[in-house]
């Protein structure tokens, strides 16, 4: 269990790297997070506790998109601006730990990364070496978020 909680930690490590580097992520990494969130959940409880959590996460997911989607449209006119509102690896990230809370625990988790990430955007912006891209390194911020929730084991 700890060695999946090390190899767990670097991946995050790595997405917050090459967010806050790049504003770009490999997708092997986000691939190799939902694989070591559902490995460790297999080992801490049922199988079917697990997928009624991945699909109620995912329906939530679903409905959080959607609802951006509508205020993009209602916003620009259109469907095809959403992608500049928010990258393709910020919604692969929040499908990653889709397996790892339960629903009210990935909702919290959900608004208080998205509050720290605000935060942590509109505190960065005042320096220089962040004001290289103009884009929020969302899945990034998020990483260090849970990287926190799985050091200290709070689920």
């Amino acid at each position: 269990m700890l060695w999946l909680k090390f190899f767990m930690t670097m991946t995050l490590a790595a997405i917050a790297y090459e967010d806050f580097r790049l504003r770009r992520v490999r997708l092997i990494f986000y691939l190799m997070l939902f694989v070591f969130v559902f490995v460790y959940r297999i080992q801490t409880d049922a199988l079917d506790s697990i997928l009624l959590f991945l699909c109620l996460n995912l329906t939530y997911l679903s409905l959080l998109l959607f609802v951006c989607a509508c205020y993009v449209y209602l916003k620009t006119g259109s469907f095809r601006g959403l992608g500049s509102y928010i990258g393709a690896g910020d919604i692969l990230f929040l499908i990653a730990l889709t397996g790892w809370f339960e629903l009210i625990q990935y909702i919290l988790f959900n608004v208080i990364s998205f509050i720290v990430a605000l935060v942590t955007h509109t505190v960065f912006k005042r320096f220089s070496f962040y004001n290289d891209l103009a884009t929020i390194p969302l899945a990034g911020i998020q990483s260090v978020c849970f990287l926190v929730v799985v050091v200290f084991n709070i689920r």
